[in-house]
């Protein structure tokens, strides 16, 4: 899910999901690059870096990723992804849901934990909310 406000997220978005449509593994390796190289993308670069990336990426054919990426053949995926997220109340990263509930102001390994083990339990406690 892109982040508003992120001059490139929506785009780099995309470009994921063209990784996607082709494979999982291929996804992952792309979403890894771009994170590692954050800094040296800009909004006026991002369409040959992920093009450098996609090259890059074993498995993923850097062809049909760039036909992906001119035609927008992933923007349903993203937005898709974005309505999901607005509908669960989802506006920032990460955002923890446990069986469902929204796990709000975890702060810790052993926060989640505790929430893991009370909802194995079958009671939501305190902590987490329920669905919207």
């Amino acid at each position: 899910m892109p982040l508003g406000g992120h001059p490139w997220a929506r785009a780099a978005a995309e470009g994921a999901g063209c990784a996607q449509l082709q494979s999982t593994a291929a996804f992952w390796a792309l979403h890894d690059q771009i994170f590692r190289n954050q800094e040296s993308i800009t909004p006026a670069n991002l369409k040959d870096k992920l093009g450098e990336f996609a090259k890059s990426v074993q498995g993923l054919d850097a062809k049909a990723f760039q036909e992906c990426l001119d035609g927008g053949m992933s923007l349903g995926l993203v937005l898709q992804d974005i309505n999901l997220a607005a509908a669960s109340h989802v506006d920032g990263t990460p955002t923890l849901f446990v069986n469902g509930n929204r796990a709000p102001g975890v702060g810790s390994v052993a926060e989640l934990r505790d929430l893991i083990s009370r909802a194995r339990r079958g009671g939501t406690g305190s902590g987490l909310s329920a669905k919207p």
